[in-house]
């Protein structure tokens, strides 16, 4: 059994599995000789980790008729492969302790770790989370029909926690996110190729007085992203088509649904020029993502995340509390002045006969 552990551990360590730096350094949590059913159990996984290697390596061989059988050969013993991988305890160990996957981790190592965290994401709960969040609060289908997310979004105003915005539909305050935010992001998509993406930010329950009613905003639009399958973050120096204006909202209506959109783009290698509206309150996605070519908004979108703000006692009760409310309603007053160049509306409930349509009272 020695002898067997001792091969097992070059074995895990040889070039031949292009295992990465950070699966060099794992350490057995229990020592060699210890537990023979330990030892066994590593040579069981090294020894079915080969035969789907093996396996892989004779789909690879293959010879299709057609580039559609090839391509089907390939995505098999990819698949494979990446199943041969993720068996390795080293493997799992990394993905436990690495924040992201880096640009030093090789490619098929890569691909096993983001299958690892695809996993973990849809069925550990963050992606049930999300979608329970837009479809109870409805901004699916406000602001499009249905989706099927494959980039995870991370959305952070700052370094406070209060603030980070990680969890879908959190109250955060107009204080919190008067500067952009960073986003970090794991994508999931099935292809390598990098492809170009548009971020959108935009509020689709801004007040329309005149109306009675609420309508779209336009806060933030950034094209020709580019992405990879290992891109973390969306770099913070590309040029924006519409510039970044915080959140406003008011403590006289009901809480606003400020929702960022990642959206791909219909080339991925030419760059998009979109349309910019004259009016940030005149925005409509869905007619938006139609004028600029992006197709089925469901297939386009390919990441979402919304946070909450505003109504009243902005969300955190702070109705009660005079110093913090004061402190966000001047928040909110200064962006109208320093950034909007106006005063702060006052809205007022609409009388029921105007609401629903009666005639006035005379």
């Amino acid at each position: 059994m020695k002898a067997q552990a001792n091969f097992l551990d070059k074995r895990w360590a040889s070039s031949t599995r292009a295992a990465s730096t950070s699966a060099h350094a794992w350490t057995r949590p229990i020592a060699e000789g210890v537990n023979p059913a330990y030892d066994a159990a590593l040579e069981l996984l090294d020894g079915h980790s080969q035969k789907l290697f093996k396996r892989a390596e004779a789909l690879r061989s293959q010879s299709g008729q057609t580039e559609a059988e090839i391509a089907d050969l390939q995505r098999r013993a990819k698949i494979l492969e990446v199943e041969a991988r993720i068996i390795d305890p080293r493997l799992r160990s990394t993905f436990t302790s690495a924040q992201e996957v880096g640009e030093d981790v090789e490619e098929g190592e890569a691909d096993a770790l983001r299958t690892l965290a695809e996993r973990k994401w849809r069925k550990e709960g963050r992606l049930d989370r999300l979608m329970q969040r837009v479809i109870q609060m409805n901004v699916i289908p406000d602001l499009i029909p249905r989706i099927n997310p494959t980039i995870d979004l991370a959305v952070s105003f700052g370094d406070s926690p209060a603030a980070t915005g990680g969890e879908p539909g959190a109250f955060l305050l107009p204080s919190q996110t008067t500067q952009a935010p960073s986003i970090k992001l794991q994508v999931f998509e099935k292809d390598a190729q990098e492809s170009l993406y548009t971020l959108v930010m935009v509020d689709p329950d801004f007040p329309d007085a005149v109306n009675h009613t609420f309508k779209q905003y336009a806060h933030w639009i950034i094209p020709n992203i580019p992405i990879t399958p290992r891109t973390t973050s969306i770099p913070t120096e590309l040029t924006e088509a519409l510039p970044y204006q915080p959140p406003h909202p008011s403590t006289q209506t009901p809480y606003h649904r400020y929702t960022l959109l990642l959206i791909r783009q219909p080339s991925s290698t030419t760059p998009l020029t979109p349309t910019i509206p004259e009016d940030r309150s005149s925005f409509i996605l869905r007619d938006w993502l139609s004028e600029n070519g992006f197709g089925d908004p469901a297939d386009a979108v390919r990441g979402l995340h919304m946070f909450r703000e505003g109504g009243k006692g902005f969300g955190r009760d702070l109705r009660d509390i005079a110093d913090e409310h004061k402190t966000e309603v001047e928040a909110v007053r200064k962006i109208y002045s320093e950034v909007l160049g106006g005063s702060m509306p006052t809205y007022v409930k609409v009388p029921k006969d105007v609401r629903y349509g009666k005639p006035t009272k005379r």
